[in-house]
């Protein structure tokens, strides 16, 4: 009964959070899905702890996955606000809680306020994450959008977290820190593949999710209209991001908010595999922010016929409202 923000309208995916008797019908949504939805952090289901979390694994995915390799990754992320509130006039508001709300213009956050424009401006991080070979690592906090160290962060599976990592920043100030915490997103990985038999470095490259679903991507005019909107400044000029690797400026869009206004969330949940209430209002409006490339970066070859591929995995028990952002080799 719990609808994903899949954007395909004949598989729009189905979850069923704590209802275990419907544990055969959870399947994800095809096309492009978002672990972000900041709706869902205030839902009975949300509440909080099911933020996005990321995976890194050099453990072979499919029929290699008993193969052993000599895989090591070094993984820096550049991140930036995950959401648009829809006006760019210096004040964040949290659009599930209004009542949040913060000054970015106070110059508190000159990094992250960058050119007057609230949502666009990466930040990278100072140290990488580590994944050895044949060794899988999960970042999660607890309550927040990114682990970090900030008052309240708490690793939720340190078991998967060898070194204790975390995402962190030079540079950046106290205030910067905590709203990313809270609202921040990966928007790139930068990825060093090495071969640790040999020392050798096997790829440098800079990876985004599977533009499958973004406005340049496989949508046609109509979906593109439905589900995306640009991101505007104050004068209705479309905002641009500086893309890393060298991309230059990037036409920035976000997820349009009006999806959410069906009484029963029908633009989200097209098709079921399970009954769903006559009026549900478990609908999205996750608002996410998105760099529209039209260059597909979520897959780079290594060795042989091996690749790394980035994607997104929903979990078992929730879905896409507990997403990974999952960095792999096939």
């Amino acid at each position: 009964m719990y609808s994903t923000n899949s954007f395909n309208e004949t598989e729009g995916g189905n979850t069923h959070g704590d209802d275990y008797s419907l544990s055969g019908l959870i399947f994800r949504g095809d096309d492009y899905y978002s672990p972000w939805d900041i709706w869902f952090r205030t839902h009975i289901y949300g509440d909080g702890t099911l933020q996005p979390n990321y995976i890194f694994t050099t453990i072979y995915t499919g029929e290699n996955e008993s193969v052993s390799n000599n895989y090591k990754l070094e993984v820096y992320a550049y991140v930036g606000l995950a959401y648009f509130d829809g006006l760019n006039n210096g004040t964040y508001t949290d659009v599930a809680t209004p009542a949040l709300q913060y000054n970015l213009a106070s110059g508190n956050y000159p990094n992250l306020y960058a050119n007057g424009n609230e949502v666009g401006n990466l930040v990278r991080t100072d140290v990488p994450f580590i994944v050895q070979p044949n060794e899988s690592v999960r970042i999660e906090d607890q309550e927040k959008h990114l682990l970090m160290n900030v008052a309240g962060s708490q690793d939720r599976y340190p078991m998967y977290n060898p070194g204790n990592q975390r995402f962190s920043f030079s540079g950046l100030t106290t205030q910067e820190e905590d709203l990313l915490a809270t609202y921040g997103k990966v928007f790139f990985y930068e990825v060093f593949v090495y071969d640790v038999s040999t020392g050798a470095t096997i790829a440098h490259e800079f990876m985004q999710l599977n533009p499958k679903g973004y406005p340049s991507g496989s949508l046609s005019a109509s979906e593109k209209t439905k589900y995306w909107e640009p991101v505007y400044d104050l004068s209705m000029n479309q905002i641009t991001g500086n893309a890393p690797g060298g991309l230059g400026a990037i036409n920035l869009f976000h997820l349009n908010s009006e999806i959410k206004t069906g009484n029963a969330g029908t633009d989200w949940e097209p098709k079921r595999r399970a009954p769903r209430p006559a009026v549900d209002t478990r609908v999205s409006d996750s608002r996410e922010v998105i760099f529209d490339l039209n260059k597909d970066m979520h897959s780079i070859p290594l060795l042989g016929t091996d690749k790394l591929v980035l994607d997104v995995l929903g979990s078992s028990r929730y879905g896409w409202l507990n997403s990974s952002i999952y960095l792999h080799i096939e």
